[in-house]
């Protein structure tokens, strides 16, 4: 079970799917037990529609519903555990200081993201304090338990020098970008850098050329990551000053190279810290995995779905 799931809000945002709309016929009358709790079908389909969001734009037929409730029962149950194991840990938020940030939020013209989300479930104000509550409180006890947390460098240093790849700062390729007609002739680009290597700018050519251009108000920055298979693909081989027609399907663009700054490796104490960070993380969320499976034992939790 990815914990990224586990400790998401069992009320993360509302989606206009409803119950009804949804063929539920596979998902029996008894679903799981938790401690000496029967979850029942009426109440494992309400657990469901909180996390409808989460399986936005899949099928909704009665096998993959299924599948859905069972996961939608191991997500919730886990993070009920969790908020029990953060409470052991004394990592307790009280309901007062929940309430003092929800008001401080509420006063702000642009409310935080997850008091919207809360909101738009039409829940009262205090069943999102209770929410808001939880939520800190596992934040809490992740924070001390990270504190508690410490990678020797000849760690990092190793994960390092055993990891290149992920270390590497991609290619990278800054360009001006200039929208023009469609019916843009190709053929003219040859006498544009002619002029362009003059030292006129983009602008000025341009306009010498009495060419329609509408100019983009931020350079694009195109990287293998964000770009390899798209039409801006090719300028990733392109040199400083170069000039490119990228044609996206929707908008014929000139694209002028304003910058380019190839692959490196990034130096170990460039990334020390996030690496740290990186690895106290990955420790952590194993620790709290063990955690959340034990307590769930405990409790006799199991999902008949499966």
């Amino acid at each position: 079970m990815r914990l990224i799931l586990v400790l998401c809000l069992t009320i993360e945002c509302a989606w206009s799917l409803e119950l009804s709309e949804v063929n539920t016929s596979l998902v029996p009358e008894k679903c799981a037990t938790f401690k000496t709790q029967i979850i029942h079908k009426t109440e494992a389909l309400k657990i469901l529609s909180r996390y409808l969001h989460l399986f936005r734009g899949t099928p909704q037929d009665a096998a993959t519903i299924r599948a859905f409730t069972a996961s939608a029962l191991d997500q919730n149950f886990s993070y009920e555990v969790l908020y029990q194991i953060a409470l052991e840990n004394d990592a307790f938020i009280s309901l007062n200081e929940a309430q003092e940030l929800y008001e401080a939020h509420k006063k702000k013209a642009n409310q935080s993201q997850l008091l919207s989300q809360l909101k738009d479930l039409n829940l009262s104000d205090s069943e999102i304090t209770k929410t808001i509550q939880q939520k800190l409180t596992i934040l809490r006890y992740r924070e001390t338990q990270l504190k508690q947390l410490s990678i020797p460098e000849a760690e990092l240093r190793l994960f390092y020098s055993k990891n290149p790849t992920q270390f590497e700062q991609e290619k990278s390729v800054e360009t001006q970008a200039f929208q023009v007609s469609s019916q843009f002739d190709p053929s003219t680009i040859s006498s544009l850098r002619i002029l362009l290597r003059q030292g006129l700018s983009l602008e000025e050519v341009l306009k010498q050329k009495a060419i329609n251009n509408s100019k983009f108000p931020e350079p694009l920055i195109i990287t293998p990551a964000t770009h390899l298979a798209s039409p801006f693909a090719k300028l990733l081989a392109s040199s400083l000053g170069d000039l490119q027609l990228i044609d996206t399907g929707k908008a014929s663009l000139l694209c002028l190279v304003t910058k380019v700054k190839p692959s490196k490796k990034l130096d170990f104490y460039t990334i020390e810290k996030a690496l740290e960070n990186k690895l106290k993380n990955d420790r952590l969320n194993k620790k709290i995995e063990l955690q959340i499976a034990l307590k769930l034992k405990q409790a006799e939790y199991k999902n008949f779905l499966k």
